[in-house]
């Protein structure tokens, strides 16, 4: 450590660290030349390729929900056609950050595809049925995700995305008068006492 003199000025000791740090800089350029360094491609560690399948599903999923909110969106009226609109974009930022997880973890991001099985909805009611089931199934493939990916990072991502499909879920029971569910965790499928 380096310590400067005794009553010396506060730009004397950062003089002093600057003068450290770029003798540092200078030693480490020269303990070796670039052209003698091996080339390293970045693939996929086992626990990034186990990441980056768990994020690819996830994105799947984003995109599916995606595909539901721009075609159902038209068919809602009044407050749901509002909150169908805000979720909609909700959905493209979370797709949008699986998207660039999975490429920060040297992964390739699936592709949206051509169409997804949708059904017919054809009234506002069954348009909020079919939203409020793929933000279950969300729900529920965030909750398993979320401890099964190594990076704590992206651990914290995919549980603020979680807690944003499950605020989605109550705004559509109660766009549905679905009771409140009594339960802390949501999970896809019928439950007991849902109407």
């Amino acid at each position: 450590m380096v310590s400067p003199p005794a009553g010396a000025a506060p730009n004397t000791r950062r003089a002093l660290l600057g003068g450290a740090a770029a003798g540092a800089v200078v030693l480490l350029s020269a303990c070796g030349s670039h052209a003698h360094q091996p080339v390293v491609v970045s693939t996929p560690s086992e626990r990034n390729a186990a990441d980056i399948e768990i994020l690819n599903q996830l994105l799947d999923l984003e995109y599916k929900a995606i595909a539901a909110y721009t075609a159902g969106t038209p068919l809602l009226s009044g407050s749901a056609h509002d909150a169908a609109k805000q979720f909609l974009v909700q959905e493209l930022y979370h797709a949008s950050k699986l998207y660039s997880m999975i490429m920060t973890a040297h992964g390739t991001p699936i592709k949206q595809r051509a169409n997804y099985q949708l059904g017919s909805p054809r009234t506002h009611e069954d348009v909020l049925r079919l939203l409020q089931g793929l933000e279950r199934a969300q729900i529920t493939a965030y909750l398993a995700a979320v401890p099964a990916v190594s990076l704590a990072s992206a651990r914290s991502v995919l549980a603020a995305i979680l807690a944003n499909d499950a605020q989605h879920d109550v705004i559509l029971r109660a766009e549905l008068r679905l009771r409140p569910l009594t339960g802390a965790f949501v999970l896809a499928g019928p439950q007991r006492g849902s109407r």
